[in-house]
């Protein structure tokens, strides 16, 4: 009678051998809808080397052991390409946001946004090292963009800020897996990884506006406010007044009777009591005494004078 030990040996052994030719497939972590992995053998290697040569910044070694979770955890699966080879409706949406997030104060170019165009061309002929590329692409994209949201774009503990991040972090792998793979509302996703903070929201909408404010400006350049020696108080005179009702009317501030125009330009050097009562609100919404009064304090604020931090390079 055949030993029992060395009858199981032989069972595990013949498991074994059918392992090897069937393929081991272990469990799939990921909640989300299966897509191929007959990219894995490509896929697998380019997470291993740290970096994703399309990305304008290749190097993704402080995501690596959160990508490669996420990618064991879905058995090396595609997760942002479709079986016919188009890209997902969840990865052109965040290619969309990548692009608008200067208006979350981000820069879009740390998440490739230039470049997606041509990535798509590429992933269009269907080789199989554009998809690897794409789709890595991809994930490492969006794993920095929900980080940058939710954490920021400067761990503020590197200068000892008493920031507390740990509750504010997610389990990326799981997180990008579970909820953005298969959004059916990625703007409502992204929404949901941000601060949930009224003042977050305000200075969000103010960051849109003062971006619309830059790309007028942009597109119509104005000369610098000259400054002053002593300060202007209402029914004085400052000779550029009609600009500096101008730039108050595009911060939505001026809110006086009509000037005559010459041009585009108001025809003024009047600083008159609506002028004043304009240049109190600005005052009070920057955090300058809100005397009305015109200082070289107030011109010197890069808005007035005409030098728009956020206006595009």
């Amino acid at each position: 009678m055949m030993n029992l030990k060395f009858r199981n040996a032989v069972a595990v052994c013949a498991l074994g051998g059918l392992v090897l030719v069937g393929g081991c497939r272990r469990f799939r972590k990921t909640r989300s809808a299966p897509k191929s992995d007959s990219f894995a053998s490509k896929l697998k290697p380019v997470v291993e080397s740290k970096q994703v040569q399309v990305l304008r910044w290749p190097n993704f070694s402080d995501y690596e052991p959160l990508v490669k979770t996420f990618y064991d955890d879905r058995n090396f699966e595609v997760a942002w390409v479709e079986d016919d080879g188009k890209p997902s409706v969840q990865a052109l949406a965040f290619i969309q946001a990548f692009k608008d997030a200067d208006k979350k104060g981000l820069n879009p170019e740390d998440f490739n946004a230039s470049r997606w165009p041509d990535l798509l061309a590429k992933l269009a002929t269907k080789n199989d090292d554009d998809v690897v590329e794409f789709d890595a692409a991809m994930t490492v994209s969006v794993m920095r963009y929900i980080s940058d949201l939710r954490i920021g774009r400067v761990n503020p503990t590197h200068f000892n800020f008493d920031i507390n991040t740990a509750d504010k972090k997610y389990d990326l792998p799981e997180f990008v897996s579970d909820n953005a793979v298969d959004a059916t509302d990625v703007p409502k996703l992204i929404q949901s990884v941000e601060p949930d903070s009224d003042q977050y929201r305000k200075i969000e909408e103010a960051l849109a506006r003062y971006l619309d404010l830059a790309k007028q400006q942009a597109a119509a350049p104005t000369e610098p406010l000259p400054t002053v020696v002593k300060p202007v108080a209402a029914g004085g005179s400052y000779p550029a007044a009609g600009l500096l009702i101008k730039r108050l009317v595009l911060e939505g501030d001026y809110a006086g009777a009509p000037v005559p125009m010459v041009g585009d330009q108001f025809n003024t050097q009047v600083y008159s009591q609506p002028l004043s009562d304009a240049v109190k609100i600005y005052q009070e919404r920057h955090g300058y005494t809100p005397d009305g009064k015109l200082t070289a304090q107030t011109i010197a604020v890069e808005l007035l004078a005409g030098a728009l931090a956020l206006a595009p390079k």
